[in-house]
């Protein structure tokens, strides 16, 4: 939220959480009125992926677009990710596939707890090197996108 007095980011970060609330909700009625049409619940989640990524590089990139549609853009894009759940709950069987939501909801959160460990003593590691605040975070978001923009790649690839 940088640059942002304290209502500006407040009201980015409210429009940031509709983002999720309309995401969330969206992602699935896409998914669920493409599916009626043939197409998987996996292509509509790699395709919001792409888009949340094209999203975060507009952030990285500085686009000169409203914080707040850029935020909002993001978390609403960035609920695709739900859709992995449905993709991968179809992909065993039905005996299990509560135990394999469960492992990969301890995944998420194991990851997160790491990477936002992780990110912290990166950028830490970055200012106290010399680069200022606002470059360091341009290079730890810069790096994360280049690791997703792989896996999505690696996805896209491995199914199809």
């Amino acid at each position: 939220m940088g640059g942002l007095d304290r209502t500006q980011a407040a009201n980015t970060l409210a429009i940031a959480t509709t983002g999720i609330i309309f995401g969330t909700f969206g992602m699935g009625f896409v998914a669920d009125r493409l599916a009626r049409r043939g197409v998987s619940a996996l292509t509509v989640a790699v395709t919001g992926s792409a888009l949340f990524l094209l999203v975060q590089f507009g952030i990285v990139i500085g686009v000169p677009l409203p914080d707040a549609l850029l935020w909002g853009l993001f978390a609403f894009f960035g609920m695709s990710s739900t859709l992995y759940f449905a993709v991968l709950a179809r992909s065993f069987p039905v005996e299990i596939s509560g135990r394999v939501n469960t492992a990969l909801n301890m995944l998420i959160f194991t990851s997160a707890f790491l990477l936002q460990w992780l990110i912290g003593a990166v950028l830490e590691g970055l200012v106290q090197g010399g680069y200022a605040a606002a470059t360091a975070h341009a290079v730890v978001l810069s790096s994360i996108l280049c690791a997703e923009v792989a896996a999505l790649i690696w996805l896209a690839l491995a199914e199809g």
